[in-house]
């Protein structure tokens, strides 16, 4: 006579263990042996003293458990690779192109001027440009107009506080805005700079775009894209 199961230890371990981290063909190997364990003890039970089926239905809807949770991850996995794939069309259909970022960063070109934008929640009575170089050494200060709330275009024409052409380069611009007074800085922000997708990172859950100006950014951080 086959002996009944006392002990469920090995099929809870089974079914508590992640379902990531257990082979697919051992599950369904253990399965169709514990099918064939339970029908061979119910057909040699004692008909006087019956083995308790409340064991066998629970180890059942444990191993039931386990496979669902194989074909869960099974579709999980097809669906990230599908998004993965939709993911790097995406980022590759930005290569080209021309694309807007708070990054700051300004391209000068020789004998060019370099424009930029802002944006403001109100109006600011003084809002003030600053250049930087790329070792952060202060290059222009110029002032910026900004009547109303909104987004708001300048231009830095290139040359330094001495009125020199500046080298040809990338530079960091941000805009200062001051209180009404004009006397304290109450916001500093970021530019409203363009440059050229010139690279497509592929990651496993985002992209990330290198643009000529140096700055990097995901396709959801694109504040406008140009031809």
């Amino acid at each position: 006579m086959v002996s009944a199961i006392t002990d469920g230890a090995s099929v809870k371990g089974l079914a508590d263990a992640p379902a990531t981290t257990v082979r697919e063909a051992q599950i369904s190997k253990d399965f169709d042996a514990f099918l064939r364990l339970m029908t061979a003890q119910m057909r040699h039970q004692d008909p006087l003293d019956p083995l308790d089926g409340t064991q066998f239905v629970t180890q059942l809807a444990q191993f039931s458990g386990v496979e669902q949770q194989v074909q869960a991850n099974q579709k999980l996995d097809a669906l990230l690779a599908a998004l993965t794939r939709s993911a790097a069309e995406v980022a590759l259909g930005f290569l080209g192109r021309v694309v807007e970022t708070a990054s700051g960063l300004v391209e000068l070109e020789a004998d060019q001027s370099a424009a930029f934008a802002f944006e403001t929640e109100g109006a600011a009575s003084k809002a003030i440009a600053v250049v930087l170089d790329e070792a952060g050494n202060e290059v222009r200060r110029l002032p910026v107009d900004a009547p109303a709330p909104g987004r708001h275009q300048a231009s830095w024409d290139g040359r330094d506080a001495a009125g020199q052409p500046a080298a040809p380069g990338v530079y960091q611009v941000r805009v200062l805005i001051y209180d009404d007074a004009g006397r304290e800085v109450v916001q500093e922000i970021p530019a409203l700079t363009r440059a050229k997708v010139v690279e497509a990172r592929l990651g496993e859950e985002t992209s990330t775009l290198i643009l000529s100006n140096g700055a990097a950014a995901a396709p959801t951080e694109l504040r406008a894209i140009a031809a």
